[in-house]
């Protein structure tokens, strides 16, 4: 099963967690926006940024991805409707609200925010 992103298209194994029929995949489990100390202490401000600029951000899973040597956090966010059953297997943004948050290190900041196409 493949769900596509801007960032690129990921292979899911899905594990069914019961919570309002949505099947979170394992490689997101515990990576929950609001969930900070789950995060390496490295990438915790860029968490907490995103999470402070999210209307909802309990409804966001997080995958990280460094870029730039390290000076460039990108964040993932997946909200939690790209995961329910009508969505699983869908391209591009189904739910219409997932996003990259793109965090400079050097910057201490926010520099851009792109929703998934």
């Amino acid at each position: 099963m493949q769900i596509c992103a801007v960032a690129g298209a990921f292979s899911l194994s899905l594990m069914s967690c019961g919570i309002h029929g949505y099947s979170i995949p394992d490689h997101l489990q515990g990576k929950r926006l609001t969930e900070v100390s789950s995060f390496e202490n490295k990438y915790r401000e860029s968490v907490r940024m995103a999470a402070a600029a999210m209307p909802d951000p309990g409804e966001f899973y997080v995958e990280l991805e460094e870029r730039d040597s390290g000076t460039l956090y990108v964040l993932h966010l997946w909200h939690q409707s790209a995961f329910l059953p009508e969505n699983i297997g869908m391209n591009g943004n189904p739910g219409g609200k997932c996003r990259d948050v793109w965090y400079s290190v050097k910057e201490r900041k926010i520099i851009k925010t792109l929703f998934w196409q």
